[in-house]
């Protein structure tokens, strides 16, 4: 399993600190170059989501992130106390805005689990994911070709 040292993230101005540790990450493990931009800007919307409602929900915005890659797939872990009080109150808001961000969220990722009170693990499966985007790139250029003629 590989791993990249952890991120802290304590005020929420953290989008160019988490494109920066997610963008080292990915050039770390050599993830795959032809499809890397999607499955790159797939990872780092979910997380952005998630991190942005944590931040607006929570009275303190420390956050820790763990990245790990194994076996084609992407592990996630954000530590914050009390983070599973905050993750059901993300599930169970009401609001339009959250709740498409969590339909979003659940397409993108394989799984997201709370593990304790404290940690919650998000799973990308990069292979299904590579074969998506080949599919939908396959479909593009197939109606691109019908489109021609």
């Amino acid at each position: 399993m590989k791993k990249i040292d952890s991120l802290y993230l304590i005020n929420s101005d953290f989008i160019a600190v988490l494109d920066d540790y997610l963008n080292r990450f990915f050039q770390q493990n050599n993830l795959p170059d032809e499809i890397y931009e999607n499955i790159y800007l797939a990872v780092y919307e979910t997380l952005k989501l998630i991190i942005s409602k944590f931040n607006n929900l929570s009275n303190s915005n420390a956050l820790k992130l763990e990245l790990s890659y194994d076996n084609g797939n992407l592990y996630f872990e954000i530590y914050s106390n009390g983070l599973a009080n905050i993750w059901h109150e993300i599930e169970n808001n009401n609001d339009e805005i959250i709740e498409s961000s969590l339909v979003l969220i659940n397409k993108l990722t394989n799984s997201i689990k709370l593990i304790n009170h404290d940690t919650l693990e998000i799973m990308f499966d990069v292979t299904k994911m590579q074969h998506e985007f080949e599919q939908i790139k396959n479909e593009d250029y197939q109606e691109y070709k019908i489109l021609k003629n």
